[in-house]
């Protein structure tokens, strides 16, 4: 036979309780539970108390022989037995004082035993209690690492989009390089216009000079010379605006310069620009290009006046 053993308790074999129950007999001591469990110095009272039926049910049994005995031996035999019987009531009474306190200790270990019951249920709750915050945790981590994954997802993208960009902002340099070699053809043109204009204010001196010899030897083309002067004065006029043309495209030529200078160092700073921007970049080069080329015509318009001027005048 085998026993159930315990957590963290050794447990008593049948042969254990059997051994000792004998050496008791052998004793003539009784194979009380108290006493086997004192022989054995350990174990549990419910497990000797079981162990201990099944030894005392496979104890042989002795039958007393039939027989035929005088009326002498028979009394002798009734005060032996009589004298076995007290000694048998008074043993009976001894195991009924050891059964008595076999369950007074077995209710001890089974109120012990109730309350290693409630400690392990209450382990039990706490352990469930604790599996149910893990679990709540482990779906706020997996929750957590879904978020992370799609920032990643979207951080990946954009990066792919970014790279994209930059593959393209090579080509725009190249023709914002492009544009601001021409602008920067186009301002010279202007300062050589510029110069030409400067020029024709010096003929237009040497003009007037002529126009008041003339009006001092010829008295009589004095309607002329004043018809003269006054288309003088309206060349002077459009002269001026020409140079005030002049200067205002320069001042825009050379706003245009910084901004294109801006625009690069934005480039180059801002590699993840929007193709929107570029393409506005693009616009805006255009409309110095176009203010560029109207200060030149209006510039070229100017020097045409100023080169007409001295002929009107002859």
């Amino acid at each position: 036979m085998s026993e159930t053993k315990q957590p963290g308790r050794q447990g008593v074999t049948y042969e254990q309780v059997a051994a000792a129950a004998n050496t008791l007999l052998a004793e003539n001591r009784s194979a009380s539970l108290r006493a086997v469990r004192e022989r054995i110095g350990s174990g549990s009272m419910g497990t000797i108390q079981r162990h201990l039926a099944a030894f005392e049910a496979q104890r042989p049994k002795t039958h007393a022989a039939e027989i035929e005995l005088s009326p002498s031996i028979r009394r002798e035999i009734e005060n032996e037995i009589q004298r076995h019987v007290a000694e048998a009531t008074a043993e009976l009474r001894e195991q009924l004082a050891d059964a008595v306190g076999a369950r007074d200790a077995l209710a001890e270990e089974a109120e012990a035993q109730a309350a290693a019951l409630a400690e392990l249920e209450q382990h039990r709750d706490e352990l469930q209690a604790s599996a149910t915050e893990q679990s709540a945790r482990l779906e706020e981590l997996r929750t957590a690492e879904e978020r992370e994954r799609t920032a990643a997802e979207h951080a990946r993208i954009a990066l792919a989009e970014a790279n994209l960009r930059l593959q393209g902002i090579p080509a725009l340099e190249a023709e914002l390089e492009r544009l601001r070699a021409g602008l920067d053809t186009r301002t010279a043109e202007l300062s050589r216009e510029t110069a030409r204009a400067a020029s024709l204010t010096a003929e237009r001196d040497a003009l007037a000079k002529q126009l008041a010899g003339v009006e001092q030897r010829a008295s009589a083309t004095e309607k002329h010379l004043e018809r003269l002067q006054g288309e003088l004065l309206t060349e002077r006029e459009r002269t001026g605006k020409a140079q005030a043309g002049l200067a205002a495209a320069e001042a825009r030529a050379t706003a245009t310069a910084e901004r294109v200078t801006d625009l690069q160092a934005q480039l180059k700073t801002a590699a993840d620009a929007s193709a929107a921007h570029v393409a506005d970049l693009h616009e805006q080069l255009k409309a110095a290009d176009a203010r560029t080329v109207d200060a030149t015509r209006r510039a070229e318009t100017a020097e045409k006046q100023a080169q007409r001027a001295p002929k009107d005048a002859q």
